[in-house]
């Protein structure tokens, strides 16, 4: 299969490279995600007991606008975790990564930073399956730790190159 995918384009586009992980078992997935809430000017963390694809749109998404004045506090997160249907014996696990996927997102100066999904392994554990960070171009100042180059060593497919121009005229993104 791996041969496969290395030879044969996808939509137009041939794979350079296919990583291969560990297989683990999963008893359940979540989505855990912080943004800005535009309209309100405040940070939001978005959950969901369901990871996966349309997740946002669902209707089982909880918000919580992290008022900045304040901060985010543990009450509040443990609460959204509840309303969402989390059990109860989750719950401290579940609180201390959104509570740590915040703290990054802040420290990091991320635009959005969603992780979905979140895997919850057969022995309780949790996993960080697939991660989506993105940074906010214009904090670069304060991370001078950062040297990331401008991406010269192809060129950008039709569909980067149409993000690329959305990005660059809405500083809202894609």
């Amino acid at each position: 299969k791996t041969h496969y995918l290395l030879k044969n384009p996808v939509e137009g586009e041939t794979a350079p490279c296919v990583m291969v992980e560990e297989k683990i078992g999963v008893a359940g997935e979540y989505y855990v995600g912080a943004t800005y809430d535009t309209s309100r000017r405040t940070p939001v963390i978005l959950f969901s007991k369901a990871g996966g694809i349309d997740v946002e749109s669902s209707g089982s998404t909880q918000r919580l606008n992290v008022d900045c004045s304040t901060g985010l506090q543990d009450w509040m997160i443990r609460d959204m975790l509840k309303k969402a249907g989390v059990a109860q014996e989750k719950i401290v696990k579940l609180a201390d990564i959104v509570r740590r996927t915040y703290g990054c997102f802040l420290a990091e100066d991320c635009k959005t930073l969603e992780i979905n999904p979140l895997a919850e392994t057969t022995d309780g554990k949790f996993i960080a399956v697939d991660v989506a960070i993105e940074l906010d171009g214009d904090a670069g100042f304060r991370h001078k730790e950062r040297n990331f180059s401008e991406r010269t060593t192809k060129q950008l497919t039709g569909r980067e190159a149409a993000v690329k121009k959305a990005n660059s005229a809405d500083y809202r993104g894609t």
